[in-house]
Formats: structure tokens, C-alpha cells, sequence
């Protein structure tokens, strides 16, 4: 085989680390949250509502997917943007959310664009708080996610990220990649 083609195929083959594409799951992940209370507005409150098993099994799964991917990704462009010379404050430096480091403790610090990726990476229990005003069809989602390091939700760390802070920290870095 020709080495010229063999080239052409390896770079076909290549997988290209695209802000684009994570820039379109975070844009998905936004309208996840802020689309739920709609949904929960159309629901008639009984089981013969056709969209609300839909929402039911879909919704926190999507959203569970979109944040575990994104911050695989977030953590990649992190590297990259450091390797190519950006500075590490910046990563350091953004607020996400907040981490408590100890569930025995009070006390909690700011959540940066490095951790809150590492944290959703290596969460054990992930909690995503709804507002439920009785009947569970009415629930919906808000913008705001509970990472645990334990299935118990009892030890270890805490960290919650708010879904607003994530998507704009995150599709200004990617953008950088498109």
C-alpha cells in the first residue's frame, strides 16, 4: 500500500478532541434543566400522560451521561490548554460549585473547573435536586448536582456543582478548541 494512502486513512481515522461536540452536549444539558419545569407544567398529573414516562426514564440519565463526558473532555482540553502554554490559574481560578472535602465537617471550599471534573469522574452517588410539589409527575429538575464518594452518601467528600457556572466555564473552554 501506498504510503501516501496509508497517511490519508490514519487521518480519517483520527479522532479530533472538538469543542463542537462538547459545546453541543453542554447547550443539551442546559435545556435539559430548564426544560424540565415546562415538561412538569404540561403534565396532566396522571399515569396516562404520554411524555412524562419519556422524561421519567430519559431525563437524569441524558443529563448523568452529559456531565461524566464533559468532564472527561474538560479535564483533556485542561491539559491541552496547559501544555500549550495557557496558564494553570485559570483552571485554578474558575468556580463551579463548592466541595465539602468532609461530611463529618461543616466546612467547604470553592469547587474549580479541575476538581468539579474530577469529582464528577470519581462520584460514587450522584443526587440531581428536584423541586416535587407533591405529585412526582410535577417534579422537575433544578440546575444544581450533588456528587458523593460514597454510595451511603454518609462519608467521605461532597461536591456540588451548579449547572449554569458549569456550562459557561466549560463552553468557554472548548470553544477554544473548535
Amino acid at each position: 500500500m501506498d504510503e501516501e494512502v496509508r497517511q490519508l486513512r490514519h487521518e480519517n481515522a483520527a479522532i479530533h478532541l472538538s469543542g463542537g461536540i462538547v459545546r453541543l452536549d453542554l447547550y443539551r444539558l442546559f435545556c435539559y434543566f430548564y426544560a424540565s419545569k415546562a415538561f412538569s407544567e404540561k403534565t396532566d398529573g396522571s399515569d396516562y400522560c404520554s411524555f412524562a414516562p419519556l422524561r421519567g426514564e430519559f431525563e437524569k440519565e441524558e443529563v448523568i451521561r452529559i456531565l461524566v463526558t464533559s468532564a472527561i473532555f474538560g479535564r483533556r482540553f485542561e491539559k491541552r490548554f496547559i501544555s500549550e502554554g495557557g496558564p494553570k490559574e485559570l483552571s485554578e481560578s474558575s468556580d463551579i460549585g463548592i466541595l465539602q472535602e468532609n461530611l463529618n465537617s461543616e466546612e467547604v471550599i470553592t469547587l474549580n473547573m479541575r476538581e468539579a471534573c474530577n469529582k464528577i469522574i470519581h462520584a460514587e452517588h450522584i443526587v440531581i435536586d428536584e423541586e416535587e410539589p407533591g405529585n412526582p409527575y410535577y417534579r422537575w429538575m433544578k440546575p444544581e448536582v450533588h456528587f458523593y464518594s460514597s454510595p451511603t452518601k454518609s462519608e467521605g467528600w461532597k461536591a456540588t456543582i451548579e449547572i449554569d457556572k458549569f456550562v459557561t466555564v466549560f463552553s468557554d473552554l472548548a470553544s477554544m478548541y473548535e
